[in-house]
């Protein structure tokens, strides 16, 4: 199979070599990259949607380039709201319970863990690479990333890589955003530093060095560019994200938005924020919010620049381009005057949007709701990369069945294709922009050499490549015994404990029964697939279940957050258990939100503390459900809650084909694929047969001795520890 390390050796020797070594590249790796598109993916870090940070007139360029000219998914989440756990989905397609990376922190996650587990052995740049890529990364990795680790060596899979080194030691520093960025490319020992350099001017201009150095390849390429803005800075000085000099006078006066939960506390029980309300520095708030849109030009910036060199180079008709956050934020929110890590939509809701070849053009689609894991299917299946070992957790997203439910463009300022070819505008990629000559002076194969000050120390020896251990991986059992305490960090250690494993049939039907169309081709019968309506038209999703997990353990230094615990189920269908949707963009289409939590405090005597949101009715999360409908439970609300239930039970332990269709663990025959047709009353009996997924105990890691679940409804592996 043809890889990228041909390419890669000769980069290491000398980037000047980089033009030479495309023209020796095989023949059969110029015909692979021929039909495979770039992939440019930018990640921001912290980037809210619910409360309007990725609006266009926040963000103009990615409004011009990718949502008028590509697609947007406003249900689109994060299935964990913290940076390296989420990270960490994206780049292995796996949910945290399998990956048992939990936390920001070493003992339960970080850069640390990643490799420690050797998560890298089986991710996507090693899989690109396997499918002909070439693979760069600039900017934020995971955290922790710091000078002693990158010193061990980089990262698997990474044609090129420029990591920013967290933590440097600078008068000025910080771990996010210090006023001497610090890089170590290719992580060959040399810490080089930009004085004066704002971050997002750096990761910016290593982006279109990679973007140079790529285009002088025959091979295509993938680029994840991850920035920092608009994550709050640290250090001396202001905590208030970094702002370039030209933007941090825009939008005077602009206050944080005054949603309907503002100052509004949860529960006692849920505990998240003081109970009295507006417990909220709007000073501080109104600057911060402000200080994260102004952030965003410089990301704004870079998209701009980008599009702009690959028109140069002439990929810009080859380059799908995704753009999203790692998690959402919130401010003022449910009485919190600003943090993430919890399952609100402003933490868990993020931008998604996406353009190039193959991509619905100008529209927004909200009927189809979709997880970080889905992205990382996506890449692999536009690339026609696959996993060595591991199951993928996420599908790929039915574009070609979002283009046919949507043959004209629904978001305003789009073009339609007639009035894009009246204006002399290709629509082969979707990405459209003139480019002056001007812009183009100076590209070519090799890099631009950066204009940017640097401040290089003397080189010391590279490092050799980090050492693997020999042997089979521990099993968690092993690893228990080991001296590792039971439980942390010893559950599912690289996630292959609960790969492939065997569900009860909880219908009684005999497991081999056929689960659909592998392909999710269409089917007659409307007891398949997501349905979608437009005016008299109805189209299917294949076998899309319209079901994201979304996951926590609260391992944070928030005394009112710290040790607790959570499971939520969110499914968007166009059931409608409680009203229509007052979202006139709905399409008819509703998400219901389903939590369990663990409170140290209450577990003893509550289990779980549970609550039910409709957010097509409730978009603030303030109706509970369970408050509305007291026990003992009947009617629409106990078969919902059923539903909702035995599905999220099935979701906690899931790996592969049940974290993309949990529905299969319940109905294996293949005739139950969403929420809208569990939803039938002779299924009532069945679902409300389960017993409820609750706690034992609360705990700041991943281990399923904690809880307590349906057997019936869990894999084999894990039965004994749930067990009441």
């Amino acid at each position: 199979m043809c890889t990228t390390n041909c390419s890669l050796t000769a980069r290491r020797r000398a980037r000047s070599l980089i033009a030479l070594s495309a023209v020796l590249v095989s023949t059969f790796c110029t015909a692979v990259a021929t039909s495979k598109p770039n992939i440019v993916f930018i990640l921001t870090d912290d980037q809210d949607y619910v409360l309007g940070g990725a609006d266009a007139l926040w963000m103009p360029a990615l409004d011009k380039y990718v949502r008028r000219q590509g697609m947007e998914l406003p249900h689109f989440v994060t299935s964990i709201a913290s940076c390296c756990p989420s990270r960490t989905s994206l780049l292995t397609g796996r949910y945290c319970h399998n990956t048992n990376i939990t936390s920001n922190s070493e003992a339960r996650g970080s850069a640390v863990k990643f490799l420690e587990n050797q998560l890298d052995d089986d991710y996507l740049p090693v899989w690109l690479q396997d499918a002909g890529y070439s693979t760069y990364m600039v900017g934020k990795f995971l955290n922790s990333f710091k000078e002693p680790l990158a010193r061990k060596g980089c990262p698997q899979g990474w044609t090129g890589i420029s990591p920013l080194i967290q933590d440097v030691d600078t008068e000025d520093g910080g771990e996010e955003a210090p006023r001497a960025p610090t890089y170590m490319e290719d992580c060959n020992g040399q810490l080089t530093s930009y004085p004066g350099a704002f971050q997002e001017e750096v990761i910016r201009d290593k982006a279109l060095s990679y973007i140079d150095e790529a285009s002088g390849s025959p091979l295509p390429f993938f680029l994840l560019i991850s920035t920092v803005a608009p994550h709050d800075a640290k250090g001396k000085g202001s905590t208030y994200p970094q702002v370039l000099p030209q933007y941090k006078d825009l939008y005077p006066g602009l206050k944080a938005p005054r949603t309907a939960n503002w100052g509004r506390p949860p529960p006692v029980t849920i505990g998240f924020a003081p109970s009295t309300p507006n417990r909220l520095n709007v000073t501080d708030i109104n600057e911060r919010y402000r200080a994260r849109l102004q952030s965003l030009r410089a990301v704004d910036d870079t998209i701009e620049a980008v599009v702009r060199r690959l028109a140069c180079h002439g990929q810009l008709n080859n380059t799908v381009f995704m753009f999203t956050s790692d998690n959402g934020f919130k401010l003022g929110t449910h009485n919190i005057p600003r943090e993430k890590f919890t399952w609100y939509e402003e933490d868990v809701r993020v931008p998604f949007l996406m353009a190039g070849p193959g991509v619905p053009r100008g529209v927004y689609v909200p009927e189809v709701a979709a997880a970080m894991t889905d992205l990382t299917a996506t890449i692999a299946h536009l690339a026609g990369a696959s996993p060595r070992r591991v199951q993928l957790d996420g599908a790929p997203l039915p574009l070609d069945r979002i283009a046919a439910a949507y043959p004209r463009p629904n978001q305003p300022g789009a073009l339609s294709a007639t009035a894009a070819a009246a204006a002399g505008l290709t629509l082969s990629s979707g990405v459209t922009t003139a480019v002056d000559s001007l812009d183009c002076i100076g590209v070519g194969a090799a890099p631009v050499q950066s204009p940017l000050p640097r401040q290089t120390p003397s080189p010391s020896p590279r490092p050799a490549p980090r050492k693997r251990p020999s042997g089979r991986r521990r099993n968690a059992r092993e690893a228990a015994g080991s001296g590792q305490q039971k439980g942390e960090g010893a559950y599912a250690v690289g996630g292959n404990d609960v790969l492939g494993v065997e569900f009860v049939a909880a219908s009684g039907a005999n497991d081999s029964a056929s689960h659909g169309a592998a392909d999710g081709s269409v089917v007659s019968s409307r007891r398949r697939g997501l349905l979608q309506t437009s005016g008299n038209n109805k189209f299917y999703y294949g076998q899309w279940s319209n079901i994201q997990l979304i996951e926590g353990w609260l391992d944070v230094t928030m005394a009112q957050m710290l040790g607790k615990d959570y499971r939520v189920l969110r499914a968007c269908s166009p059931f409608q258990a409680f009203g229509a949707p007052t979202d006139p963009r709905s399409g008819g289409h509703t998400c219901y939100k389903y939590v369990v939590q663990c409170s140290p405090k209450n577990v003893r005597s509550l289990g779980a503390v549970r609550q039910l949101f409709d957010l097509g009715r409730d978009a603030v999360e303030l109706q509970d459900k369970f408050t509305q409908f007291k026990a003992p439970y009947n009617g629409i609300f106990k078969r919902l809650y059923d539903r909702l239930d035995a599905v999220l039970t099935v979701m906690s332990y899931c790996s592969g084909a049940t974290c993309r269709n949990p529905f299969i663990a319940i109905h294996p025959d293949g005739s139950v694929t969403n929420l809208e047709q569990a939803m039938d009353a002779k299924f009532d009996d069945l679902y409300g047969g389960f017993k409820k997924f609750s706690y034992k105990r609360c705990a700041l890691y991943y281990h399923p001795e904690n809880e307590v679940a349906d057997a019936r409804l869990v894999p084999t592996s894990v039965r004994e520890w749930t067990s009441s």
